[in-house]
């Protein structure tokens, strides 16, 4: 696994910050004009599913170089999604802050970017419905 971890870190890391840039420089302005919203929309949701892996991937990565193969499997079997907060609770039980915080701000930068993009498709439907462009 530590040469997976070498060779794919920069590659996370990239991914990352080029779907981040992307999605607060060129999709959020795009979502607020009716014609591109549409676009924005479906965009904002796949970069938000793109940011998903990328975080649970890094998740893993984490977790296993803090707490091996055990926290791994912990975190698998919670549901799949569990490798997550097991990154989040080993970043802290070893007061790894700056990791910790950075990890937090991705997941709830997911979330946000999911819930605006359930909000983009509620306007773009009460748009369609009333018969006005969206």
């Amino acid at each position: 696994m530590s040469t997976l971890v070498e060779d794919g870190m920069p590659w996370i890391t990239i991914a990352s910050e080029l779907t981040l840039t992307i999605s607060v420089l060129l999709l959020l302005p795009l979502s607020f004009f009716r014609g591109t919203r549409h676009f924005a929309c479906l965009a904002i949701v796949i970069a938000a599913w793109v940011l998903g892996v990328i975080v649970w991937l890094w998740s893993l990565v984490l977790t296993y170089s803090i707490w091996g193969w055990v926290g791994v499997t912990i975190g698998v079997f919670l549901a799949g999604v569990g490798v997550v907060p097991v990154a989040l609770v080993a970043t802290l039980v070893k007061g790894l802050w700056p990791l910790f915080w950075e990890l937090s701000f991705m997941v709830a930068f997911i979330f946000a970017m999911r819930a605006y993009s359930v909000y983009l498709s509620a306007k773009i439907d009460s748009a369609a419905s009333t018969g006005s462009a969206a």
